[in-house]
């Protein structure tokens, strides 16, 4: 018998547009910024109009003419107006809608994406709408009063604060923008009046709530009464009192909540809403002039499309959103006949996580024991190994759970008789590979057949999933995907006309066990693995998308793996983009290894010594030495990715 019997190949199909999108979620998630081109191709709208597109697989070789390679970052300005003139869009509607007589006041809170490309865009698309920037450090603060945001412009000051901080702040207040300091600490509230005082200023003061109401998801816990931010109820009435005998009260023209980041269930948002809408009254009828009612950040994003509460995803609309704050404030100051304020949001994620994305191409597949040439049968070959080659040639629809029982049980058998030296090495590899064949089927059996799959068939799915290896650092591109389990779109940006035929799971190149991704967002429930198109010799190139949230500021150097090249795309027409590279550049290696303190000429000079003490131990020749070199200088002036 052979240890090989020809199998029949299952062969990919053709896909339509329709089913393509639904495989991969895209008109879910993608909230129409992508679509499926005729060509298997996928398109980007940036500006969501059917014929303002271009081509990503058309972008990647642009770039690699001008010999780019990826890993890279895509970023399209275009969305950031698009998401921020949405959002103005919908707070306008809803205050016509409800007859709310307050202002609507956005800031985009700088902590999201510090990044100098996003931040230009944002700033020439706030000057648009009339939004402004939050900051929650000094630098971050440097930054804003530094990026060009027009005269007048809301300027919120969150964070914990040093007196450095609050001159800061006030010299924000005499550039002629509209400054507000918010108290997060009592203790905040004296060093505020102190250095005003001294500056001769009176600047506008906030108040941030310790709120009972808390958000949903991986993110619930930065909000509510165990935050580690805000003032209880007892200091909001305290910070009242001592600015009243200060004859400063009318300073105080702010609250600031924060119920959480993501949010994902819009009933906690308008929980929150309700008990910074009632804060806010009460001090009004005490008399406190407080005009602006900060609801803070939480808009979330449906990184999934599933449009559920789910940790990756949102059960609400940018719309239903803006309906239910200012329907619950409104409510709030007419029950108590008070005037209702102007109202803040801090959203980030929400303004920032479309515009960019990574593109990322596929090096390879880690083999299995099924995917290499085995060893010959040997004559007298142990009945284990017989008896599984017998049941990877019986399996079928109507007996693959009984043949998956059997085969882990000869299994166990064939490594126990390995321990005993009961069977040689060449039997071994060829029961393992026999049993990864065995378990493939089962799982195809298991999918394509009416009854309910069992979980430990979901198990095994998972372990046999092929791995494809890609040429990115999760650590670097994805960081949240692997800190907190984060789930973000990921499928192919071409070959979207072929059915993909592979079920897999991605590694990424860092010498790291984390360094993969296998957890997949899907409409029905999460996947352990994504269905992908077989490798055939040419470059396939996936894309991990909505990553402008926080991915970009909070990647690190894992593996010395650094920073990725950048581009920015404009888009003017069907298939008619602009293409410019980045000013944040992808870094060499050298460039990564002086952030850890390692200096070029220094690094040099011990390479040479190093290199000088193996050749007084090593007969190393003339040329040895000279490809080392040769081999170092590049690796240093090269990119730290696979070329």
């Amino acid at each position: 018998m052979s240890s090989k019997t020809p199998r029949k190949r299952r062969t990919a199909r053709p896909m339509d547009i329709r089913e393509a999108e639904e495989t991969y979620g895209i008109h879910r998630w993608g909230a129409g910024y992508f679509s499926v081109g005729d060509d298997g191709n996928l398109r980007v709208h940036p500006t969501k109009e059917e014929g303002v597109w271009v081509g990503l697989l058309d972008i990647v070789g642009r770039m690699r003419r001008r010999r780019f390679r990826t890993p890279f970052v895509l970023r399209f300005p275009q969305m950031i107006d698009q998401q921020v003139a949405e959002l103005h869009d919908a707070f306008a509607s809803a205050r016509t809608a409800f007859g709310y007589d307050g202002a609507y006041r956005g800031v985009f809170p700088v902590k999201v994406n510090q990044m100098q490309p996003f931040i230009e865009g944002l700033v020439a698309s706030a000057g648009k709408h009339g939004h402004g920037l939050e900051a929650g450090t000094k630098p971050e603060l440097a930054m804003v009063l530094a990026s060009g945001l027009p005269a007048g412009s809301l300027v919120i000051c969150n964070g914990y604060k040093d007196a450095g901080y609050v001159d800061l702040a006030l010299a924000g207040v005499a550039m002629g923008y509209e400054v507000v300091i918010v108290v997060e600490k009592f203790h905040e509230l004296g060093l505020v009046m102190k250095r005003a005082t001294r500056a001769g200023m009176r600047p506008r003061l906030g108040l941030r709530l310790k709120v009972h109401a808390r958000g949903t998801g991986k993110w619930a816990r930065s909000g509510g009464e165990g935050s580690k931010f805000g003032l209880t109820t007892c200091e909001i009435l305290e910070a009242v009192e001592v600015l009243r005998r200060a004859d400063r009260l009318d300073e105080l023209q702010l609250l600031h909540l924060h119920i959480g980041s993501q949010v994902t269930d819009i009933r906690r948002i308008k929980h929150g809403v309700l008990e910074g809408a009632r804060f806010y009254a009460t001090l009004r009828e005490m008399g406190v002039p407080v005009r602006l009612l900060d609801v803070g950040g939480g808009l979330g994003v449906d990184y999934d499309g599933s449009r559920t509460a789910s940790d990756s995803s949102v059960n609400y609309t940018v719309q239903e959103y803006a309906n239910d704050v200012v329907w619950s404030v409104k409510e709030v100051c007419e029950d108590v006949g008070v005037p209702v304020p102007d109202l803040v949001t801090e959203s980030g994620r929400a303004l920032s996580a479309y515009h960019a994305m990574t593109i990322f191409a596929v090096d390879e597949t880690q083999s299995k024991a099924a995917d290499v040439p085995l060893p010959p049968l040997p004559e007298d070959a142990d009945r284990a190994v017989l008896d599984l080659l017998e049941t990877r040639a019986d399996i079928g629809q109507k007996n693959f759970m009984e043949c998956f029982h059997d085969t882990l049980a000869l299994v166990e058998q064939l490594h126990m008789l390995f321990s005993l030296g009961q069977i040689s090495l060449e039997e071994r590899a060829i029961g393992e590979a026999t049993a990864v064949e065995i378990y493939r089927d089962v799982v195809y059996y298991a999918k394509t057949s009416a009854r309910r799959v069992p979980e430990e068939i979901e198990e095994l799915e998972k372990d046999c999933a092929a791995k494809y290896v890609c040429n990115f650092s999760i650590f670097q591109s994805l960081p949240d995907a692997w800190a907190i389990g984060q789930l973000f779109p990921i499928c192919p940006i071409h070959r979207l006309g072929e059915a993909p035929t592979v079920w897999a799971t991605l590694c990424d190149i860092t010498c790291d066990s984390d360094g993969k991704i296998d957890k997949f967002g899907d409409v029905r429930e999460d996947q352990d693995a994504l269905r992908l198109h077989t490798l055939d010799g040419e470059r396939y190139y996936l894309g991990a998308f909505l990553l402008g949230a926080y991915q970009d500021v909070m990647g690190n150097f894992h593996n010395l793996l650094g920073e990725t090249d950048e581009a920015e795309v404009v888009v003017h027409g069907p298939g008619d983009a602009r293409v410019t590279l980045g000013r944040c550049r992808g870094q060499t290696t050298i460039e990564v290894l002086e952030q850890f303190g390692h200096r070029r000429r220094e690094l040099r000079e011990r390479f040479h010594t190093a290199l000088a003490a193996a050749a007084a131990e090593t007969p190393l020749t003339d040329a040895d030495r000279r490809r080392a070199l040769r081999a170092f200088r590049a690796t240093l002036s090269g990119r730290p990715y696979l070329s």
